[in-house]
C-alpha cells in the first residue's frame, strides 16, 4: 500500500479498499498529489479542478448530529437532521 502523510491506526485502515491513500496532506502536496494520481486539472487561473461525476453531495439520509444541550433546542430534527446519541 502507498502511504503518504502522517500514519494513522492500522485497524482503522481495514475499512478503506484503495491501494493508494493519501491524507493529512498540505495544500501543494494535494493538488501536486492529486495531479499525479489523474484526478484533477489545473484551471486557467491554477486553481485544482476535480470531476466528481454525476452523484456529488451526501445523501441527506447520512447526516447525523449529536442531541445534547447544546444542539437538542437549536437544531430543526426531521429526516435531514437526524439525532444519534453521543456514545455513537
Amino acid at each position: 500500500m502507498n502511504t503518504i502523510g502522517i500514519k494513522i491506526p492500522v485497524d482503522i485502515l481495514e475499512f478503506i479498499d484503495s491501494p493508494k491513500i493519501v491524507w493529512d496532506l498540505d495544500p501543494e502536496k494535494l493538488v501536486q498529489t492529486s495531479l499525479d494520481m489523474g484526478m484533477g486539472k489545473l484551471s486557467n487561473n491554477n486553481v485544482l479542478s476535480i470531476d466528481t461525476g454525476k452523484f456529488t453531495g451526501r445523501s441527506p439520509k447520512d447526516r447525523f448530529i449529536v442531541d445534547d444541550n447544546t444542539t437538542h433546542n437549536n437544531i430543526d430534527w426531521g429526516n435531514i437532521n437526524q439525532p444519534i446519541d453521543e456514545i455513537h
